[in-house]
């Protein structure tokens, strides 16, 4: 903690959940929960008769989260407290941002308690609102006061609106995987009734290319290239070695209905599903094996960092990983009782789990779990091949954008209700696709940070 030679003294700001958890003080050195008498010889000891609440912490917190869609405001509140963490007030504040061009202060009344903030550029910028020394009112000797120039600050973060554009699938059921793995001209859609879908000029049009699976493809996989490729539909995955003109059948040797399945090399792939079931292959899904988890609940989404290393996540929570290629399991307890519905690992620190009402967070490869927003309905997470921005789609066309890792989310407007299902962006790429409900298809641009 530093302090100017005017006497001010600002701390960082810790987020948790998209609030503040630490807030400002004075004292040279010193932590936060320095009291006024550490000041310095202006401290409230030293201040003759005064008897009324001294500020020395100001905490901030963002209504929703600190992150601002470009052209979008969010409210920020300022709670003033003493040294024991006593809330006190109203006082007077001044509000100002360290880069208007970034974003600005554009809802502040007088003094008051709460500021509304507007981003304009894409960028990061500082947030102050500050307390001014001087006496309270002259007829109220008890009204809180300020001994040094408090201030509680923290970082806006302004993120730049993405184009998203409506494509024609040309199909009327649901749409629950998409897959783009080298670039934004060829991908691949599956959904219900057997559909599987192909475009060759980034979405413009899409044909059928799938055999008649007698169920739903609800998950796709392209380990390297548009030529080699799993879908999961059922009790079997479908191999394609030629890009979707020829499959074949491969039973995985669950009885139970498969969800998801992701290969991180073209021989190694893992399939998950119900009663904790997963399945392996280490021979381009020649071959499968079950593994044993040791959990009982349904599984709905995994994700490989390597061969060996990687999670599932399912309902109750479930958060299991593995670093021996599924020999072995361990249970990770974030404490979330909704279902988690699908991961993805930036690298073996980083990961982002998404569910009902959930967004985890690890930064420490699973010891960890911090959870962030809650919405209701969160469907799939993508990351980009930057590992700081991503996507996660929902319920009620929701899609939250994040820039810096899973921090923080803004919610993007997506132009339609129907329920999402899936998120995917190509390697280096920042045109990603999005399917959901009705046949739905939506191309997403990201811009460069």
């Amino acid at each position: 903690m530093a302090r100017s030679s005017k006497g001010k003294c600002m701390v960082p700001v810790t987020w948790v959940l998209g609030a503040a958890s630490l807030v400002a003080g004075c004292g040279e050195g010193r932590q936060s929960t320095s009291t006024p008498s550490q000041a310095g010889p202006e401290s409230a000891e030293n201040v003759a008769g005064m008897t009324a609440p001294v500020i020395t912490f100001i905490e901030l917190r963002a209504r929703g989260d600190r992150a601002i869609l470009v052209g979008g405001t969010e409210t920020f509140i300022a709670y003033p407290k003493d040294a024991s963490g006593t809330g006190v007030g109203p006082v007077n504040l001044k509000w100002n941002v360290s880069d208007p061009g970034i974003a600005e202060v554009t809802k502040a009344p007088e003094g008051g308690p709460a500021a509304g903030v507007t981003a304009r550029s894409p960028g990061q910028a500082t947030l102050q609102a500050c307390c001014v020394p001087g006496p309270g009112p002259e007829d109220d000797p008890q009204a809180p006061r300020c001994v040094l120039e408090v201030c509680g600050v923290t970082t806006v973060l302004s993120v730049a609106r993405d184009a998203v554009t409506a494509l024609s699938s040309g199909v009327p059921g649901a749409l629950a995987s998409v897959s783009f793995p080298s670039d934004d001209r060829t991908g691949f859609a599956g959904g219900d009734g057997s559909t599987l879908l192909k475009t060759s000029d980034g979405g413009s049009s899409w044909t059928r290319v799938g055999p008649s699976a007698g169920a739903g493809f609800v998950s796709i996989a392209f380990p390297s290239g548009t030529s080699l490729g799993f879908a999961l539909a059922g009790s079997a995955v479908w191999k394609t070695p030629d890009g979707g003109s020829s499959w074949s059948k491969q039973e995985h040797g669950s009885k139970s209905v498969m969800t998801a399945l992701h290969f991180p090399s073209e021989s190694v792939g893992y399939a998950v599903g119900g009663s904790g079931m997963v399945a392996k292959t280490t021979d381009g899904g020649a071959t499968w094996k079950l593994v044993p988890t040791g959990a009982s609940v349904s599984l709905r989404g995994l994700y490989f960092i390597n061969a060996e290393t990687g999670y599932a996540v399912g309902d109750s929570g479930m958060i299991l990983k593995t670093t021996d290629g599924g020999g072995a399991w361990t249970t990770q307890a974030p404490g979330v009782p909704g279902y988690l519905s699908d991961i993805v690992c930036a690298d073996a620190a980083l990961s982002i789990a998404v569910g009902n009402l959930t967004i985890l967070r690890t930064t420490d490869g699973g010891s960890n779990w911090s959870p962030h927003l809650a919405y209701p309905e969160l469907t799939a997470v993508h990351l980009l091949s930057d590992g700081r921005t991503g996507y996660a789609v929902g319920g009620n066309g929701r899609i939250l954008k994040t820039v810096d890792g899973g921090e923080t989310w803004v919610l993007e407007p997506s132009g339609t209700t129907a329920k999402l299902w899936d998120v995917h962006f190509p390697p280096n790429g920042r045109t990603g696709f999005i399917v959901g409900d009705n046949g739905t298809i939506l191309k997403i641009e990201s811009p460069a940070l």
